[in-house]
This record gives structure tokens, sequence and C-alpha cells, in this order.
């Protein structure tokens, strides 16, 4: 009697290596970008915290007690009702204050001090461009009872990072849009390393489609260099001339933020020229698959078709890839934005010109000129696939048997679709300020 076989797990590491290597990119990604985030040297933690007024609470906690005792020498004047009255508020601001945390709305803070909002805006970008510190501006003491001459003393508020610093999770309770720029932070280097294994596989589903133009490292190279020294080029004028110094600094809410976020950004740049590269390296191999069959009908000849079906597929796939790589991009540095408005110095200078910092215009720059990135690689290309003898056949395939209205609102309906993907990264900028706004 033969043995029965037992059924067994069979596991084959190439047949599975299309999931494989993105699932593994991707925890590469994820220790990648928490090691940027966190690490702090050595079994230590990178610590977030707030910008917070130090000494705000000691502050009002003077001046309140000085109100109340220069009030309690007024109470026998014709103005004994206001001072009783304004005796009351001084008691109830010190229960607000000390007992029921006041410093979540900081607009109790303006009844008894107040500073220059330009020179507080001065001291948020010239200093803190270093690991925690402390900054003391001279504040002027408010006197609104307007019952006594209490006004006009000058004292000097600490702006830095609070005494104890939170742990992490705290912070992010207290700053939520930290901790939603914190996980879009890891999703998106996810996402980047998922992208070069997908992006090298369909560019892989082209080998050998031009006889004598095969997918490898020395070919992808060339076409690889060229978007980098443009992808160079680009972050050094957007980085150094247009935006010139870092907008947000190491000491706001993370110790070395720049220095992290450079090392962040660069593994984005890196992706983004393999995208852009990929174009190059299609538009090359159409252009050749263009002159190989010369005088061959694309609509007669499926092999043909099929060939230029799947370049087209690859191109498409890169330049929908680069496009959400730089609305995501910009995306994350909106978020990135407002959570620093929330931090609470940035918060009192909102209150005291009624506007933020750092402006959300900045956003929308940011947008506008990585939409003109896309533009620099995706014009040159698209116009010359549009040009192609294979193209303008394929197309008219495509358009055989339509009527002109239809015709019509095809060619309409392409020609919006690309502005809209182009302009994608512009339009996450607007649509994320539409949004903040509910």
């Amino acid at each position: 009697m033969p043995k029965e076989k037992k059924d067994t797990i069979q596991f084959s590491w190439l047949a599975n290596l299309p999931v494989n290597i993105p699932l593994f990119s991707a925890i590469v990604g994820l220790c990648i970008s928490v090691l940027i985030l966190d690490f702090d040297g050595c079994f230590s933690k990178a610590p977030y915290h707030d910008l917070v007024l130090i000494n705000k609470d000691t502050i009002v906690k003077a001046v309140i007690n000085k109100r109340i005792e220069l009030l309690n020498t007024k109470k026998n004047s014709a103005d004994s009702a206001l001072i009783n009255k304004a005796i009351i508020a001084s008691k109830r601001d010190s229960l607000n204050i000390f007992r029921f945390n006041a410093d979540t709305s900081l607009k109790i803070y303006l009844n008894y001090f107040s500073l220059h909002r330009d020179l507080l805006r001065k001291t948020l970008i010239d200093t803190f461009n270093s690991k925690i510190l402390r900054e003391g501006i001279p504040v002027t003491i408010r006197d609104t009872t307007q019952l006594i001459d209490n006004s006009g003393d000058i004292c000097c508020i600490e702006i830095g990072s609070p005494q104890s610093i939170p742990d992490r999770l705290q912070f992010f309770a207290d700053n939520p849009y930290f901790g939603a720029w914190y996980v879009l932070t890891i999703i998106q280097m996810i996402m980047w390393f998922m992208l070069v294994p997908l992006i090298a596989g369909s560019l892989k589903k082209t080998d050998n489609i031009v006889s004598g133009f095969q997918f490898n490292l020395k070919n992808f190279f060339v076409f690889f260099l060229i978007s980098a020294v443009v992808i160079t080029v680009f972050a050094i004028v957007l980085y150094c001339l247009v935006i010139q110094k870092a907008v947000i600094k190491d000491g706001y809410f993370l110790d070395d933020f720049n220095a992290r976020i450079t090392v962040y950004s660069f593994f984005g740049y890196v992706l983004s020229a393999l995208c852009f590269g990929s174009y190059l390296y299609q538009a090359n191999a159409l252009e050749l698959l263009n002159k190989d069959p010369e005088g061959e009908d694309v609509t007669k000849n499926k092999k043909l078709l099929d060939a230029y079906l799947r370049i087209r597929s690859s191109f498409n796939f890169s330049f929908y890839s680069t496009a959400v790589i730089l609305s995501v991009f910009v995306l994350w540095t909106a978020v990135l934005s407002r959570s620093i408005n929330g931090l609470e110095a940035f918060r009192f200078y909102s209150l005291l010109s009624g506007k933020t910092f750092p402006d959300p215009n900045f956003v929308y720059l940011f947008g506008a000129i990585h939409s003109l990135l896309l533009l620099i690689f995706y014009v040159p290309v698209r116009i010359q696939f549009n040009g192609l003898k294979l193209t303008q056949q394929q197309k008219e395939d495509e358009k055989a048997g339509l009527s002109d209205v239809k015709k019509g609102i095809k060619a309409t309906g392409e020609m919006l679709g690309t502005i809209l993907i182009t302009a994608s990264p512009l339009i996450t900028s607007i649509l994320e300020k539409m949004l903040s706004g509910f």
C-alpha cells in the first residue's frame, strides 16, 4: 500500500517576490522613520516639548496681589462699588489661573500683561536655533480696571520649554496635531520605501520590449542621475535661495529638528528622483520602440500594441506615484505648520497679532513650487509621448467610432485629469486650508 501524502504548506520566496520585497521595504521604512524621530543617543529618546511662557503665572500672581492690595486702600472712595467688583474679578481670575488651568485659554493673561507682538515674533524667529533654551522678553503690566495706577511697570517673561518635560504620549495628548504629524511622518516613510520596489517592478515589466535595451542598473542609472541633478538644483534653490533659513527652529518642540528632517527629506527626494528617472527611461524606451518597427501600425500589430501599452502603463504609474509623493509631502508640511501654531508661545502671538506663525501662505508656496517640479519633468516627456507615431495611432484607434462631441469630452477629460494631477501638491495645500476651517 503506498503511503498517503500529507498536505504540506509550500512557500516559494521567488514566487512571492512581488509581495515580499515591498513588505520588507515597509518594515525598513518604519524602522528608519522611528529612528529619525526618536533617536537621541544610546538608550535615550528625543524629548518632545511645548514652547511656553514659563513664568506667566508668577507675573500674574504678583500683579493680582498688588492690584488687590491697592484696591483695598480705596474701598472708602466714591467708586467703592466698582472697586469691590474689581476685587472680586481679580480673585476669580486667580482661581481660574491657579486652580482651573486657565493656560488652555491664554486670553485671561492679557488682562495683566502684554508685550510687543513684533518683539515676540523677532524672538521666535531669531532665537531657539539650538536645543532647549530660554529667552527673556520685557513685558508691560496692564491694569484693565482703570481704577488704580498699576500699569506701566516693566518685568520680564521667559519663553522656553517647560521645567518638566512630559512623556511622548502626554505631549501628543496635549498637542493632538503633533500626534497626527508623527503618525503621518511614519506612514509617509513607509510609503516611500514600498514604492521603490513597486516602481522597479513596473520598469522590469518593460524589460526587453525594445531589442538591445534591457532594464538594468547600468541603463537606468543615467536617467536617474539626470533627475537627481535636477532635484538637487531644485532643493538648493528652494531651501537656500527662496526659504534661506530654517522656518522651524530646533528649540521649538524637538531637539535637532532640522538635522532630523534633512535626513528624512533626503529619502523623499531620492524616491522622487527615482520616479522622474523612470519618466525619462520610459520616454527613451518608447522612442526606440517607435523607431524599431518602421511602417508598422500599432493598432494592427498586437505585439507592438502590447509593448506600447506596457510602457505607457509603467510611465503613468511613475507619474501618479510622484504626484502622490509630493502631495503627501505638502500635506505633511501643512500639518507640521498647524502643529507649531498650537504651541503656547505661538498661540499667544496669535492673540496679540491676529495672525498665525508660521504663515499658512508658506504652505501654498511649498505646494506651488513642488507642482512646478512635476511640470519640469512631465511636460517635456508628455510632449515627446504625444508626438510619437505610435501614440497618435493608438489615440486615433481609441477615438474611432466616437462622435465629435464624445471626442471633445474625452480630450477635455484627459487634459483636466493631467492638470489636476500635475497641480496636486498645490491643490493639497488649498484643501488642507479649507478643511482646517471646519
